[in-house]
This record gives structure tokens, C-alpha cells and sequence, in this order.
């Protein structure tokens, strides 16, 4: 692993790191796990979106309860394209974006992607209170 993280730096990184991770997340190792979650997903009832949720497999609109039984199905052993999402959600124009969740990890990796991204933050009851402001007036 220190070989990749050295020929990323190489390659122009502006960081290299290992992260800590408690399973093999988002690679083919959990294809079987895939398996299980898809039995898991069928037997979850899901209502259809109402807005829609973009995949980071693909990048694509899920806009159908089949279309997001399927991308949760096969989660676990896809790779995240996370740029090629970043990228796709500022061509829609779809700002500001909203970070769930304690922390503000996600928000600084879109502004690195794209730097006049907007993103709002929902780690404290204050952050959640001014981002619903924000986006009602959007």
C-alpha cells in the first residue's frame, strides 16, 4: 500500500493516507455480502423518492423504488466515483449541497473537486437550523 500512496504523490496528490477501515468496503471482495443485502433490500419496503437520489456508483437519478433496490443491492462491491458524482451534481446546478451528518469531511472533499461548490453542514442543531433556512429559500 505505501507504494500507491507514494506513486499518488508522485503523481501530484495533495495528500496521501490510509484510512482505517473495518471491512473492504466498496470493492469486489464483498460481492457476496451483495447477495445478502440485495435478499435484505427486497424484503424492505421502499416509497419512491421524492426527489431524487443520485447514485455514486454511477452518478445517475434514482427516481423509482426498483432503481434504488437495485443500487442498494450492489453497494457494498462498487466503487465510489465520487468526482464523477461532485462533477455531475454542479453540472445540474443542483446548490448548495447538504452535508448529513456529524463532521464536514464530505463538504471539504466536494470543495477540493470543485472549488466554488456551496456546501452546508448539519453537525450542530444550529448548522441543521440555518441550512433548512438556506435551502427553503432556494
Amino acid at each position: 500500500m505505501t507504494a500507491l500512496l507514494e506513486k499518488a504523490a508522485a503523481a501530484g496528490a495533495l495528500k496521501t493516507s490510509l484510512l482505517p477501515a473495518s471491512a473492504p468496503y466498496h470493492c469486489s471482495l464483498l460481492a457476496d455480502a451483495d447477495q445478502c443485502l440485495s435478499e435484505r433490500v427486497a424484503r424492505t419496503p421502499l416509497a419512491a423518492p421524492h426527489t431524487p437520489i443520485i447514485s455514486y456508483i454511477d452518478a445517475q437519478s434514482l427516481r423509482s423504488t426498483p432503481a434504488m433496490a437495485r443500487m442498494l443491492s450492489i453497494q457494498l462491491s462498487n466503487p465510489v466515483h465520487w468526482v464523477k458524482v461532485v462533477e455531475d451534481l454542479v453540472c445540474r446546478g443542483l446548490m448548495p449541497m447538504v452535508e448529513i451528518g456529524p463532521g464536514q469531511m464530505l463538504g471539504r472533499c466536494v470543495r477540493w473537486i470543485h472549488r466554488r461548490a456551496v456546501v452546508l453542514h448539519t453537525e450542530t442543531a444550529a448548522a441543521l437550523e440555518a441550512a433548512i433556512e438556506s435551502v427553503s429559500r432556494c
